[in-house]
């Protein structure tokens, strides 16, 4: 294999590989079943320090 080809398929493993990671996160982050969970941690920085933390 020559240098060449080694980076020409790292960057198509590499891309494929990001792209792969990035879908599973965005199909995370939007499945219904997260949605109060999520809702709850963006009000973290809102909240004042006595209030009940998440677990």
């Amino acid at each position: 294999m020559t240098y060449e080809a080694a980076r020409t398929f790292s960057s198509w493993f590499g891309l494929i590989l990001f792209m792969a990671l990035f879908i599973g996160v965005v199909f995370w982050a939007f499945r219904p079943k997260n949605k109060e969970k999520l809702e709850t941690y963006g009000s973290i920085p809102l909240r004042e320090d006595d209030d009940e933390r998440v677990n």
